[in-house]
């Protein structure tokens, strides 16, 4: 992937290069989603030696066993696990959960202590990477924000 295909996100030491046609599906996200109830999904990607970051390229969208609600998504293993394990075949094993995706009714998203508790459990799995990324799309702007050594911190918002 050439540099002018992804925008690098984030401050500091903790950034992370998104692809330009995960933008524009987030971007589609909050153009076409009504936001009456959360929708989400899996973030995949690689390091990407070129630009000498982890590199988002995919994600997930809402599968048939997720639970969508107004204020709560639960994204089940079902349907997200076969596309994750499809992902990482096609790419010839370079692929992996980089984090997690979903939608809040908010203009400027911020995450709930009910986000923060479940992203921080989610990092205390064994990942493949040291920093897991998660992604909340708000009806006007999309928030960007890291675990690494357990520590939550916004990286960025576009």
């Amino acid at each position: 992937m050439q540099k002018t295909d992804s925008i690098i996100i984030g401050n500091g030491n903790i950034k992370v290069a998104v692809a330009l046609e995960v933008i524009r599906k987030l971007r589609d996200i909050q153009k076409t989603h009504s936001f009456r109830i959360e929708s989400g999904g899996i973030i995949v990607g690689y390091y990407e030696n070129s630009l000498g970051e982890l590199l988002i390229s995919d994600l997930t969208f809402p599968q048939a066993d997720d639970v969508c609600r107004r204020y709560r998504f639960v994204r089940k293993t079902t349907g997200h696990q076969e596309i994750m394990d499809a992902l990482w075949e096609k790419s010839g094993r370079k692929k992996s959960y980089l984090g997690e995706w979903h939608t809040h009714n908010q203009g400027i998203p911020i995450p709930s202590p009910l986000d923060k508790l479940n992203w921080k459990k989610i990092a205390k799995r064994e990942q493949n990477f040291d920093v897991l990324y998660f992604v909340i799309v708000g009806t006007d702007r999309i928030g960007f924000w890291a675990i690494h050594d357990n520590m939550l911190k916004q990286i960025d918002k576009i």
